[in-house]
């Protein structure tokens, strides 16, 4: 499947450690082993995201945006060092510093007043087991 696919997970707002007042934005991006439904109990499927589907993923130059499009600026990047993506055994963790702007702070505001608390993720998938024994289809992303 060559289409750019999304899904959610959980996003945080935290203080920054050396109190200078810096905005960081911390979360799972993506959760390893975890099901989700996608769709709906009638016309939907159990997705999977093996903790092996990261092991070839290029992350050099992955932007984080508010709602995957170009109507907001970027938030930050790993390009320039102020998004950080790291894999461990639950999964694709992210660590951003906003930087000072408007919209950020915004966002960032939101974050924190727990008015935006999930953050989606885009991705296209090069890999993919499926298995329909169930009641819904289970879709396992390996790749």
């Amino acid at each position: 499947m060559n289409d750019k696919e999304t899904r959610f997970s959980s996003i945080e707002s935290r203080e920054d450690e050396n109190n200078q007042g810096k905005m960081i934005v911390e979360g799972y991006a993506i959760v390893f082993n975890e099901e989700t439904l996608i769709g709906t109990e009638e016309h939907g499927f159990i997705e999977v995201i093996d903790a092996n589907a990261l092991k070839e993923t290029n992350m050099k130059d992955v932007p984080f945006k508010y709602n995957h499009t170009d109507t907001h600026l970027i938030l930050a990047r790993t390009r320039n060092g102020s998004l950080s993506l790291s894999v461990d055994e639950k999964g694709l963790k992210i660590h951003a510093e906003l930087i000072d702007t408007t919209s950020n702070r915004d966002i960032f505001k939101s974050i924190e007043a727990g008015l935006l608390d999930k953050m989606s993720f885009a991705f296209t998938v090069k890999s993919q087991s499926w298995d329909k024994s169930g009641k819904l289809p289970k879709r396992t992303i390996t790749a």
